[in-house]
């Protein structure tokens, strides 16, 4: 049996030129839409980090913490530019 993987798998740098604002505007809202209606608040980093990384062909260790660094770093840049959605930073 052929199994079809229904997300592509793209490079780091497909995935983050492909990131726009109105993009991670989408994510963001898919994602807190799926969360218990009480929590629909905010989306943290990490889930919406892991999302696009899932699309890359990344392996583990050192490649996958400079890709988490970069995709954050599109993050702040991106959301900077979106009405109504704020980048909040943890203070864990």
């Amino acid at each position: 049996m052929l199994k079809v993987n229904p997300h592509p798998v793209h490079t780091l740098d497909e995935v983050l030129a492909a990131l726009t604002p109105e993009r991670l505007r989408q994510l963001i809202t898919q994602m807190a839409d799926q969360r218990p209606p009480g929590e629909r608040a905010g989306v943290d980093v990490n889930s919406i980090v892991g999302r696009l990384i899932a699309e890359c062909d990344i392996g583990p260790g050192p490649e996958r913490s400079r890709a988490y660094s970069r995709l954050v770093e599109a993050l702040k840049a991106n959301v900077a530019l979106i009405g109504g959605i704020k980048y909040v930073e943890s203070k864990d």
